[in-house]
Parts: C-alpha cells; structure tokens; sequence
C-alpha cells in the first residue's frame, strides 16, 4: 500500500525529532553500554527501538495536549452556545429538540432538560403552524437557510413574536440548527407604524392636508397620495420647477419669494396660494407651511412642507362677510324700529292716559258708573300696552355682540337693587339675606337689570298674607366658574314649564293675580347668554323657586 506523501513527511520529521532527543540524552554508549560486544545487527536493532520508544512518547505527549486544546474549545463553545443572546436549537429531521441553549430554554418559558426530546412545533401557536412546517421543508429541500416570523407560545401561556433562522446542518446527530430571536418590539413598533400611518392618511383626507417632500440634490418633489389628490395630478414626484408650474400663474411669484427666503436661512416657511387643478381646471386655495433642513455648512439639503385645501374656509369666510354685512344692515334697521317705536308708538299711549285722566277729571258727579268703568279700564289697558312696550325695548337692546366687559363686584350690584326696591320690599315686608358674593368680569348695568328681575320677582310671587324671604347665595364650582342662587319661600311653579318661563311673553299666572309683561325672565337669560353662562331654576308649587345662575369668572 502506498504511503500518503503528507504521511511519511511527517514520519520522517518525527524520526528526525527522535534521533536528536536521543543523542541529548545519550542513550547509546550510556545505558547500552554492556552489549558492546554484540553484532552491528543487534545494536542497530536496539537503537531502532529507542528511536520507536521516544517517538510513542513524543505522540503520546501532542496527543495529550491536543485533548487539552480540544476540551478548552469545547469549553469555549459551550460558554458562546449558551450564554448566547439568542435561542439555539439543534433539530431532528422529524423537528425534534435534540439540543438547546439556556437563552433558548428561557425564550420558552422552560428549563432545558424538559426541552430535549419534544417537537419544537409544540411551540408554535396554532394559526402559524403551517409557517414553521413550510420554513422546514424548504430549508431540507433546497440545503439553504431560510429565514421567518411567527408566534411562538410560552409553558406559562404568553404569546410573543419570534424570528426564526434554519440552516441545514451537516451533523449526523441533527437535520437543521434553530437560531430564535425575540421580535416582539420590533414587530409591535411596526404594527404601531402601520397604525399611525393609517391614521395619518385618514386625517389628511379629512383635513384635506397632504405632504410633500423637496430634495434639493436630486431637484425632485414628492407628494403624498393625498396631495395627489387635491392637485388631481398623476404622478407623484416631479422637478422643482415642474412642482412650481401647478401653482396659478398670478401666485407662482409668491410661492418663489416664500421658498427663497426660506432658503436663505429663515428655514421656516407660511404662505397661500391659488392653484388650477390639472383635471377640470377648477380653481382652488391651498395653505403652505414647512421647513428647510440644512447640514453643518448651512447648505440647504431638503424641504419638507405640508399643503392644505382652504377652499372650503375660504368661501365660508367669504360668506360669513356677506351675512355679517347683512346682518349690520338688519341691526341698524332694528335700531330705527326701536327708535320709533320707544318715541312714535309711546307717544298716542301717553295721550290716551292723559286725555282719559282729563276726562275722569272734567265728568260730572253724577256721570254713569259705566262710563267711568270703562275710562278706568282704558286707562289700565294703555299703561299695560306702555309697560310692555318699554319692557320689550328692554330685551330688544340687550347686545348680541361683544361688550366691553369690568371687573364687577356683585355685592355693589345687588345692594344697589335692593335699594332700588326699597318700596317694594318695604311695602311687602319682604326679607332679603345675601351672602358674600365674588367679583365678576361682566356688564354692570346689564348685572343690575338680571338681580333685579330675579329678586323683584321672588318679593313679588308669594302666597298672600305671608311675607316673602329672599336668599342669595353663591360658591365657586370651579376656579373659572362660579353659581349664584336667587331662592325664595314663593308660590313656585311645575317644572314641566321651565323652558317655557324663559320664553317672552310667557306667564303661568294670570294677570288678574300678579302684575306683569311676562319678559323679564326672557330678559335674564338673555343676559346670562351673553355672559357665556346658563340659568335655570328648580320649583314645586307652594314649595318656592331657586333660580341658578352660573357665569365664567373671566370672559374670554
């Protein structure tokens, strides 16, 4: 049989390495001494077993060290396999465990000596088994790794995501090595991803905002499938200049200057524009805003800017100008519908009172008490009409628009309406307790006119023979808000009419009972209205009324 070449050098280099230990040890002549005597023969065959002798132990000795090494390197691969970041298994042809790491061992919830022998599909949730066993497949059938995710299932019942890495493996205990690495932050974060730009897309429709980028290298703008859409152009990307021939010809110089400021350094950008949409040429308001992103030099590298569809806004406010026009024309005739009707229409009513005073005055004794029935009911229809109308001015003028609004103390303002009831409650002898009330940012005239309706009324509504008693009482519901109650000891009324008592006109009491226009209520939601508060009441017949105001501290 023929020798390997690479087998006899290194035969021939052992026997070199022999012979020049024996000569060191001086073998031959020393303890060998005695056979000098023999043939050439014998003594040749001695050295040649010397020479064998220190090669065995020369082989020996490397063999020794080489076990060293190879237990050292299994040492090392051990600590690696196990102390990995990442589950290691090694599987069976049918999918079995055969080995494991820890980190493998813990991604699975298990200790690892319960890990040998069951299948890894064990693992795998149910909905992406068919995942694992194409992974497996592919990989024994084309020799290649083959890489995936799925869920896998922890012992204690806890899903989490998992990329897996099978590589066919030439070991004859094992058909495929495992690598297993959690993913399920990466995969969440994806799926959050996913969301957020599901609900980005949805509120640019809704906003009509879409998104475009400029990368000033390349000279190519990009625009979002939304800013597609309200441009009505197909193609998502184009030049720079091509992106500035979509704005109206009258507005592209605007839209130059805005971008080159912004280029220079200002970085910021806000501008509007006009632009004819490319389909039906229809003309449509677009708002501009974004940033230029610079490097370290200053050299401008992108634009990143966002384009709303302000048509819509625009028209309205167009609109809102035109009815606010109109509605200043429809006020300024309600001003002279209240001018004549506070001097021409009270004009004949002061007449009427006055020629009928005349007439009583002038009868004679002995007139028809018929006759001076029907002047005395004449009398009282006209002061009626007079009330009424100077009631009616009253809610007319209360302003629907901004005011000029104080910091009122309303302690003031309802010392100054009980004196000015000092008749009405003296006659009455009404009781009126009020306590500690805040200071308020309001219209101090309109406040006196709310207080004195409300405590008029609460002296006025009361069971005959019993002497009313008026409370005002206010707390803080909030540090912006604040509620004051008017509650009085009255005749009340059903809470079925409550929305109705604030309606003018309205009156649950005949006038034969209780004086009145049956408008001062309407009056105090009126005001409070243009105070940014509510009022409203809580009553039971023969039980009295608590009226509750709430109104903002500061107005806006």
């Amino acid at each position: 049989m023929n020798k390997n070449p690479d087998e006899s050098k290194n035969g021939s280099e052992l026997r070199r390495r022999a012979e020049e230990l024996l000569k060191v040890k001086g073998t031959i002549g020393g303890d060998f001494a005695g056979f000098e005597g023999m043939s050439m023969e014998v003594q040749s065959l001695v050295h040649e077993l010397q020479v064998h002798q220190v090669e065995l132990e020369m082989q020996n000795e490397e063999l020794l060290q080489a076990q060293e090494q190879l237990a050292a390197a299994r040492d090392r691969y051990f600590d690696l396999f196990d102390l990995a970041p990442v589950g290691y298994f090694m599987l069976s042809e049918d999918g079995t465990i055969w080995e494991a790491n820890l980190a493998g061992a813990n991604l699975l919830g298990i200790h690892r000596s319960q890990l040998l022998g069951k299948a890894f599909s064990h693992f795998v949730v149910e909905q992406d088994q068919d995942i694992f066993f194409l992974c497996r497949r592919k990989a024994s059938q084309t020799h290649t790794r083959v890489e995936d995710d799925l869920r896998l299932l922890r012992t204690g019942g806890s899903i989490f995501y998992a990329h897996l890495d099978l590589d066919p493996t030439t070991r004859h205990d094992a058909q495929a090595r495992l690598i297993v690495s959690d993913v399920t932050q990466r995969v969440l974060l994806e799926q959050s991803l996913v969301k957020d730009k599901v609900i980005l897309s949805a509120a640019e429709r809704l906003a009509f905002l879409g998104g475009w980028e400029w990368d000033i290298e390349k000279d190519e703008v990009s625009l979002s499938d939304e800013l597609q859409r309200i441009y009505e152009c197909e193609k998502s990307s184009y030049s720079f200049k091509d992106f500035l021939l979509l704005a109206h010809p009258e507005d592209r110089a605007v839209k130059i200057a805005a971008l080159e400021k912004a280029l220079s350094g200002d970085a910021w950008f806000n501008f509007e524009h006009r632009i004819l949409r490319q389909k039906d040429n229809v003309e449509r308001y677009i708002k501009v805003s974004g940033e230029v992103i610079f490097d370290k030099t200053g050299k401008p590298l992108k634009v990143y800017g966002a384009s709303q569809d302000v048509t819509e806004l625009r028209e309205n406010e167009r609109s809102l100008k035109s009815h606010t026009t109109r509605l200043e024309a429809l006020t300024r005739d309600l001003e002279s519908f209240t001018y004549v009707a506070s001097h021409d229409l009270q004009a004949p009513l002061r007449k009427i009172l006055k020629f009928g005073e005349l007439i009583k005055t002038n009868l004679p004794l002995e007139t028809d008490e018929i006759v001076c029935d029907y002047i005395g009911r004449m009398q009282k229809a006209a002061a009626r009409m007079q009330s009424l109308i100077s009631d009616l001015l009253n809610y007319s003028q209360i302003p629907n628009g901004i005011r000029s609004y104080k910091n009122v103390n309303m302690n003031h303002v309802v010392q100054n309406v009980l004196d000015d009831l000092e008749l009405q409650i003296k006659s009455s002898k009404a009781q009126v307790d009020v306590c500690d009330l805040p200071v308020l940012s309001a219209d101090p005239t309109l406040m006196q006119q709310l207080f004195q309706n409300l405590i008029s009324n609460a002296i006025k509504f009361h069971e005959p023979g019993k002497a009313p008693v008026v409370k005002i009482e206010s707390r803080y519901l909030t540090p912006q808000m604040v509620e004051i109650q008017v509650i009085d000891e009255g005749i009340g009324f059903d809470e079925k009419h409550l929305e109705r008592i604030f309606r003018p006109f309205v009156r649950l009491h005949g006038n034969s009972t209780f004086d009145g226009t049956g408008i001062g209520l309407s009056i105090c939601h009126k005001i409070v209205e243009r105070h940014s508060g509510s009022i409203t009441a809580h009553s039971k017949p023969g039980k009295g009324t608590t009226f509750i105001i709430k109104l903002p501290v500061q107005q806006a």
